[in-house]
């Protein structure tokens, strides 16, 4: 006869755990200046599996992003994403974005890089629209950003 706690140690509960985890989180990517990575939150309630969110760093600057918004930004159906906290003032727009969000400034105070702004790039703007972006990706970056993005979602 087995004991109450043996019977909790085994195989089949730990089986039961391993088949819950998630799947491994892809290499990070870089482009030029910017490093991209998966990585994954804990959720508000604890019996919820962790949340896998997109992590943009360029330099000094770190923010996070879903997943879902970034597919939606990429294939043209909203021109701004904000990111997950929005209290680092950082966001990721495509040129519908930038001249949205420079038609939401003063003229006198938008910067001169929004009028050379290429119409199929990405920009990850930090601060003020004045101010210049963290990071310009083109579209060839996009393509290759789009791939590794396929391989974060589960």
């Amino acid at each position: 006869m087995f004991s109450w706690f043996r019977r909790n140690t085994a195989t089949g509960l730990a089986t039961g755990d391993s088949e819950q985890k998630s799947p491994a989180l892809p290499a990070p990517l870089t482009l030029g200046s910017l490093l991209i990575e998966a990585v994954e939150i804990p959720a508000r309630r604890a019996s919820k599996p962790p949340q896998r969110v997109v992590q943009w760093s360029v330099g000094e600057t770190q923010t996070r992003l879903h997943p879902e918004e970034l597919h939606d930004l990429l294939a043209g159906r909203v021109g701004i994403i904000d990111s997950m906290t929005g209290s680092d003032g950082a966001f990721l727009c495509n040129a519908a974005g930038v001249q949205a969000a420079v038609q939401a400034e003063k003229p006198s105070r938008v910067g001169k890089w929004t009028a050379v702004f290429p119409p199929d790039a990405l920009a990850l703007l930090t601060g003020l629209i004045s101010d210049e972006p963290a990071v310009i990706i083109s579209r060839e970056e996009q393509v290759t950003f789009a791939r590794w993005l396929d391989t974060v979602s589960y």
